[in-house]
């Protein structure tokens, strides 16, 4: 029974740990770009269509640094520095001041990029603000350049040293530097020419205007600082729109924690590649299920950042709670859109093994303990079922007879020298009828009864020999062989 009743308990204890097992615990999630990317200079020019900026104090440029965690470049400016709709450019030694925005010959007229849909080998025509916000001239360098997603999903423009090929090349204007005077706007025209062999879909770039100036480093050495701000050109070519989202790239990995109940980490790490010719953004959530479709837990709709034509971006996601089922298989789901259309979802999903490697220890364990406990059970129940001896067990002579001397090898019931009884209940010689003489400490009455109830051991049956052996701490005395 006790067996049985530590089996029960056990039992129990092991249902109520699946139980806890069986709950999914709340899953989190967390982004993590694959590689850092500043997003500063004339990727951040570029970031906001126009903007108005002074210069950035040092103390002011190391708290954005930290707030940021990515070094700018030197006079260049940050996105959360200054409001969406302008984009403004700074330089400390001269407290200079600047904003870039769409407009037309009239003025400003409210927009934020430069947002065209053309067909091949046609041109337009459009003009762009340039606000000198301090006392004095201005000379401003205005050209076109491409737009590129970075590795962190930021939009970003190429290197004032690096020509241009695709939009930026599309971009002419009347000259390349333009003096702006002091608390002045100056609407510079552009004309903006389509090929005919332009491929059909978005094509991404800037107009910049930049000022570059002498300025000395920490080392004391004369650098020459580029500092731009720029205006984004989102252009649509006619023909057809093939908007595709594909995703590659996908690995899992599972840690599990000490605690079951607490289940483990799940990291998955996926590739989404703009495969198409549209712009595109979306929304990607990532599910972790087990055997059968059990599932164990999920994250939140992350927002994925604008992935220009041909541009790809990675996405690491940490799920926290997640138990180890055995077979675990993470789907990535991604619903793209273009800037007015919702596509359809795209998934990916992959397994691994994620064994529950301590409960497996535990219930590797329970067999050793049932055999434990059945070998002592089985063991107690041996012993309480032992049959009694029938074979007398020796015992000391009695006082009275110590000393007396014997012939060697002689037993109880041969002639002896100077002979007394044997100690009681051993058979002697003459006795009557061959009977044993009873113990002294049991009657007659009680001795026959005794021998007849148990022939091999009467004297054990004997209550009153017995008790009083046993509380003396001895086992009642049984026919023994009288040697010497």
């Amino acid at each position: 029974m006790t067996t049985f009743r530590h089996s029960r308990r056990l039992a129990t204890a092991l249902a109520l740990l699946a139980v806890a097992i069986s709950i999914p615990a709340p899953a989190t999630a967390a982004f993590a770009p694959a590689e850092a990317s500043t997003a500063f200079g004339p990727s951040a020019a570029a970031a906001l269509p126009a903007a108005t900026g002074a210069a950035l104090p040092a103390a002011t440029s190391a708290a954005l640094r930290a707030a940021t965690g990515a070094a700018p470049a030197i006079g260049a400016v940050t996105p959360a520095a200054f409001p969406a709709g302008a984009a403004a450019a700074s330089m400390a030694a001269a407290d200079t001041k600047w904003a870039v925005q769409p407009s037309t010959d009239r003025g400003p007229d409210g927009r934020d990029y430069f947002i065209y849909a053309n067909a091949p080998g046609s041109e337009r025509t459009d003009h762009v603000g340039i606000r000198n916000l301090t006392g004095t001239p201005l000379t401003f360098a205005v050209y076109g350049t491409d737009a590129h997603t970075t590795a962190d999903g930021a939009f970003a423009l190429l290197p004032a040293a690096q020509s241009p090929a695709d939009v930026g090349s599309w971009v002419t204007l009347a000259s390349r530097t333009y003096t702006v005077p002091a608390n002045t706007r100056l609407d510079v025209p552009f004309r903006l020419t389509v090929p005919a062999n332009a491929t059909p879909g978005d094509h991404a770039g800037g107009l910049v205007a930049s000022i570059a100036e002498s300025a000395t480093d920490a080392n004391g050495q004369t650098v020459l600082v580029d500092r731009r701000i720029a205006v984004r050109i989102y252009l649509t070519v006619d023909g057809p729109a093939r908007p595709e989202m594909t995703i590659d790239g996908l690995r899992v990995s599972h840690t599990q924690g000490l605690s079951p109940a607490s289940g483990g980490t799940t990291t998955v790490t996926y590739r989404l590649r703009n495969t198409g010719n549209l712009r595109l953004t979306g929304a990607s959530t990532v599910r972790v299920t087990g055997p059968a479709g059990w599932r164990l837990a999920s994250t939140d709709a992350l927002a994925v950042p604008q992935l220009l034509p041909g541009s790809e971006i990675s996405i690491t996601e940490q799920i926290t709670g997640v138990q180890p089922a055995g077979r675990l298989t993470a789907t990535v789901s991604v619903v793209p859109s273009t800037p007015d259309t919702l596509l359809g979802p795209v998934t990916l999903g992959t397994s691994l093994w994620a064994p529950p490697w301590v409960l497996i220890g535990l219930l590797g364990l329970l067999p050793a303990w049932v055999s434990y406990r059945l070998i002592r059970v089985l063991r107690a129940r041996r012993r309480a079922v032992r049959p009694p001896r029938t074979s007398p067990r020796p015992s000391r002579p009695r006082r009275r007879d110590r000393g007396v001397p014997q012939i060697a090898g002689t037993t109880c019931g041969t002639p002896r020298i100077n002979s007394r009884p044997c100690r009681s209940g051993a058979r002697r010689p003459g006795s009557r009828r061959g009977r044993t003489r009873p113990p002294s400490a049991c009657s007659p009455r009680r001795w026959r009864r005794a021998r007849a109830a148990h022939p091999a051991r009467p004297a054990a049956a004997c209550p009153r020999r017995a008790g009083r052996r046993s509380a003396r701490g001895r086992a009642p005395p049984g026919p023994r062989r009288c040697t010497r």
